[in-house]
């Protein structure tokens, strides 16, 4: 007949796939509005805000 034991193997990957996938597409677009990824849109320091949030916690 046939060998079946790959078949759950290969639904797997596609799952996992998928979902890398969508988190690149998701990134893309977040990039794409302007956004930064701690959640800090508005501020004029966005590109720095993580090491000033990090410093912030050091106080």
């Amino acid at each position: 007949m046939g060998d079946y034991n790959i078949l759950p193997t290969l639904i797997v990957g596609i799952i996992v796939a998928v979902i890398i996938v969508l988190a690149i597409v998701s990134l893309v677009r977040q990039r794409k509005k302007g956004g930064c990824s701690c959640g800090c849109e508005g501020c004029s320091g966005s590109s720095s805000c993580g090491s000033f949030k990090a410093s912030k916690t050091k106080m």
